[in-house]
């Protein structure tokens, strides 16, 4: 595994949890994160203010039981890492379990300054995300 998969895969599993300083200490102040979609979630945060704002809700919206249970695959580019994952949560009236893939892109000190979270399935995600 080299060094920016495992900062990636360590900032993505702290995503949809409420303990997120950890993450917030991988990320470049100049850091844009981008989840693509039309649901309540999506969306494009310019700073880590706001990210840790969108990681809040997103723990929020899932009650904490955001889970990324498998990797499936990744792709490592000189500044940038790429993976399909398996992902299940929950909310109050439903759940989703589906792949999502991320793209993480790191500066010139491995710190996070871009990452995109896809889905699959969109969706699925719209109908999981579309009430609380």
């Amino acid at each position: 595994m080299t060094s920016r998969q495992a900062l990636a895969q360590e900032f993505l599993s702290h995503i949809g949890h409420f303990a997120v300083s950890e993450a917030l200490l991988m990320l470049s102040p100049n850091v844009t994160y981008q989840v693509l979609g039309s649901h309540p979630l999506s969306g494009t945060f310019s700073t880590p203010k706001e990210v840790l704002e969108h990681l809040i809700a997103l723990a929020e919206r899932t009650t904490g039981t955001f889970d990324t249970y498998s990797w499936v695959d990744w792709m490592i580019g000189e500044s940038h890492v790429a993976c399909i994952a398996q992902v299940r949560m929950q909310s109050v009236k439903r759940h989703y379990n589906g792949e999502q893939v991320f793209v993480v892109g790191f500066d010139d000190h491995d710190l996070i300054d871009t990452a995109t979270v896809f889905f699959m399935d969109e969706k699925a995600a719209g109908q999981f995300f579309g009430d609380a």
